[in-house]
């Protein structure tokens, strides 16, 4: 279901700079656990494109 799982981001400033919080479910409608493998990096990439597109 690559591309489907569902998530929010928060962005906010609760210190000295702007910063967002990606927060998504691991439990696929299936019941069962999303594939997490490599969730950092690709969470680094959509922050990267984030920061690129709002000028973050």
């Amino acid at each position: 279901m690559k591309g489907n799982q569902p998530y929010i981001v928060f962005k906010h400033t609760d210190i000295d700079r702007t910063h967002i919080h990606i927060v998504s479910t691991c439990v696929g409608i299936d019941g069962k656990k999303i594939l997490d493998d490599y969730d950092h990096p690709r969470s680094m990439a959509i922050c990267w494109d984030l920061e690129q597109k709002y000028n973050l």
